[in-house]
């Protein structure tokens, strides 16, 4: 039964991330900032389709290949994110150019040895009681490690720009430190059984973090 309700809201990720996407685009489709926030999506729904197919694999080629789809989400997600809340918190020029450049740098690099290394995953095993589950090869630490370096970076732009501001600019920033818990607290237990056995009971409500960030972008 916990399985299968896994099942169903992990299935719901891709579908509220690229419907937020698109329907982002739609809305204001000649904005850097949407732009952004779509291809963040994009990456958030590829990581929701691997992670999908990941759980209905039937063997372990299949299990593999989805690995290797999730984290070619996963890996660019930190870096577009980085840079959609840096362009949102209106940072200068510059702070987005030292930050954001060598992040997509370093997330294209992991994205090709998901694809293409057992360095970085090197086999799907039961886990948890999920039938397949990434098992990590010498690089994984430090791409985990190399994820929340983003995500620290992310949260402290969020909180310093929180206290800082006022009025609907405050409110925006609140939704997007929620959607960020949800998104990178909630979402990141699934780092948890590969690294320490333990459930990635978060990502029950990870579906929920795109639809917050959306509902913050718009928020008038």
């Amino acid at each position: 039964m916990l399985l299968d309700v896994y099942k169903i809201t992990t299935f719901l990720i891709p579908i509220t991330a690229f419907g937020v996407g698109f329907y982002s685009l739609y809305l204001n489709p000649k904005s850097k900032l949407i732009w952004l926030w779509f291809l963040t999506s994009i990456f958030v729904g590829i990581w929701g389709v691997g992670l999908s197919g990941l759980l209905m694999a039937k063997d372990v080629s299949q299990a593999i290949f989805w690995d290797r789809v999730l984290y070619l989400g996963v890996s660019f997600i930190p870096a577009f994110y980085l840079h959609f809340l840096l362009t949102f918190l209106r940072q200068n020029r510059k702070t987005v150019v030292i930050l954001s450049v060598p992040a997509y740098v370093i997330s294209t690099f992991f994205a090709v040895l998901a694809l293409t290394s057992n360095i970085f995953i090197a086999d799907a095993i039961p886990l948890t009681g999920f039938d397949y589950w990434v098992k990590g090869g010498p690089l994984y630490a430090w791409f985990v490690i190399y994820f929340y370096i983003l995500v620290v970076i992310s949260f402290t732009f969020l909180l310093k720009n929180y206290f800082k501001s006022d009025g609907i600019i405050k409110k925006q920033i609140g939704y997007l430190i929620l959607a960020s818990l949800i998104g990178f607290v909630a979402g990141g237990t699934c780092f948890l059984p590969q690294l320490f056995g333990i459930y990635p009971f978060g990502n029950f409500i990870t579906f929920i973090y795109p639809l917050l960030i959306t509902y913050g972008i718009f928020l008038k």
